[in-house]
């Protein structure tokens, strides 16, 4: 019996720096300001002559004891990154060697970082019995190389993206899915580019199955979801 598959919900605050004034935006893309921070010419006349730069002359951030400063245009903006999963842990219930069962989880990820973001997974181990020895075996997919549900490749305990936006064609689509094992470090399963103001939801669907001889219990695993923004 295949019981809990438990979740880390992770939230990240990122901050980055910009050169920006004026916010623009279009359904394409987004800028939050921009500058004139370099140029310069020799001006002159019958009573002058003038040599100008155009420019910041200072730009970061200075410090004491008192107080915090941020000087020139790059430092004007910061930016955020939000991740949620619909649930910190999926029960996917009594499994019966096969008969696979399925689940899945929503990541909600919200930035405002103009290049979009990257989803990466991983695992703590495979599915492990409580008796901290006994696993189920993962999928033999990669996420470089994601493999149909079908002999040989019919057993373990996989996962695949279902939906969301700009999805690799990689994974399939219903009802041929492909599968691929979570890695032991953290890996980018999912990218999406470009700037989305609204918030960006992307749905992993998982599978498991184990062969005829496979340990009865209750067995788990920990997966844990990043994202880090593009600029």
């Amino acid at each position: 019996m295949v019981k809990w598959l438990k979740f880390f919900s992770l939230f990240l605050f990122l901050f980055f720096p910009y050169t920006v004034i004026f916010a623009m935006n279009s359904t394409n893309y987004k800028i939050d300001a921009d500058a004139l921070s370099a140029g310069g010419s020799l001006g002159n006349s019958a009573n002058f002559i003038l040599g100008d730069t155009l420019g910041e002359f200072t730009a970061g951030e200075s410090s004491s004891a008192s107080y915090i400063t941020k000087d020139g245009f790059w430092q004007m903006i910061n930016s955020y990154l939000i991740l949620t999963v619909d649930s910190n842990s999926k029960n996917l219930g009594s499994l019966l060697p096969g008969s696979p069962i399925t689940g899945q989880t929503t990541v909600t990820v919200t930035t405002d970082a103009w290049n979009g973001y990257s989803l990466n997974v991983s695992e703590n181990h495979p599915m492990q019995h409580t008796d901290t020895v006994t696993e189920i075996d993962d999928h033999n997919g990669s996420i470089a190389t994601p493999l149909l549900w079908e002999s040989p490749n019919h057993q373990g305990f996989g996962f695949t993206l279902i939906g969301g936006t700009n999805l690799d064609a990689k994974w399939g689509s219903a009802p041929n899915f492909k599968y691929a094992a979570f890695p032991a470090i953290a890996t980018t399963a999912h990218a999406k580019t470009g700037f989305k103001s609204a918030a960006d939801e992307t749905i992993f669907g998982y599978k498991v199955d184990a062969p005829a001889d496979q340990k009865s219990g209750a067995y788990s695993a920990t997966i844990t979801y990043t994202a880090v923004g593009s600029i």
